[in-house]
């Protein structure tokens, strides 16, 4: 830095190119002992002490916070990945398939769930399963719900309805 003093003010005359962050601290790279580049966050006053003009400055290491950040966008952009290979996985199967949370409650459906069933997305997103293709409280929907809830799988034929209430083997 090069300081400059005019009675009581005081003006950074060169800051080495650095960018101005929002937080009022400016961010540079800074070359360490060993020749590498870390990026730091500063900020520095001219104060007086003892008489004398002196710079107070605070200098962080931003290299850990870049990095974390630089992880956490990477693993967001794989999430957004995995979801949109997934919805298109869901999306291009020939059977119907429902997607739902612990709620319960249908989050996604697919092309093919509305073709046999005959429930847009619009109708089916939101409600209980077997509100739109079973016998809502009937003891096999309850036993199948227990199931799918606890992380089993259900290969059970069974019959199902459609919109029009018309049966389906499914």
């Amino acid at each position: 830095f090069c300081w400059s003093r005019r009675g009581r003010d005081s003006r950074v005359v060169r800051d080495g190119g650095s960018e101005v962050c929002t937080t009022g601290l400016r961010k540079t790279a800074v070359r360490t002992r060993s020749g590498s580049l870390t990026t730091t966050l500063y900020s520095g006053s001219l104060i007086e002490a003892d008489g004398q003009p002196c710079v107070l400055a605070a200098i962080l290491d931003s290299t850990a916070q870049r990095l974390a950040e630089d992880a956490r966008r990477e693993s967001e952009a794989e999430a957004r990945e995995r979801s949109a290979f997934l919805h298109t996985l869901i999306e291009s199967s020939p059977m119907g398939i429902l997607v739902g949370g612990p709620d319960h409650l249908v989050t996604l459906s697919n092309s093919a769930f509305e073709r046999l069933f005959q429930y847009s997305p619009a109708e089916a997103i939101g409600r209980d399963p077997d509100d739109l293709s079973g016998i809502p409280n009937s003891p096999e929907a309850t036993a199948f719900r227990r199931q799918v809830m606890g992380g089993q799988s259900v290969p059970a034929p069974t019959t199902r309805r459609r919109k029009a209430w018309s049966r389906l083997p499914a």
